[in-house]
């Protein structure tokens, strides 16, 4: 991998790999119990996730991946991350 005009190069042999990559983030609050300090009251934290699909070749569209498939895989997979609701 190489960078290039700031995106990244994904190089094999002569062969160039193409990405898709997913940006977004979160924030997630918790408090850790008789820590005696500043963490034991309730706080948060703001995270950034980043996910990276390479493939050596586009599909028939020209494309990597379906971004909407990839935003749909996601939201499956951190579901957990959500507060409950009332």
């Amino acid at each position: 991998m190489r960078e290039l005009g700031g995106e990244r190069v994904w190089e094999r042999g002569v062969e160039t790999m193409y990405e898709l990559v997913v940006e977004t983030g979160f924030a997630a609050a918790h408090r850790l119990r008789e820590y005696h300090g500043d963490c034991e009251n309730l706080h948060g934290h703001n995270w950034k996730l980043e996910v990276v699909l390479a493939a050596e070749k586009l599909d028939k569209m020209g494309m990597v991946c379906d971004f909407r498939v990839v935003k749909k895989h996601l939201a499956q997979q951190w579901h957990w991350m959500q507060a409950p609701t009332a």
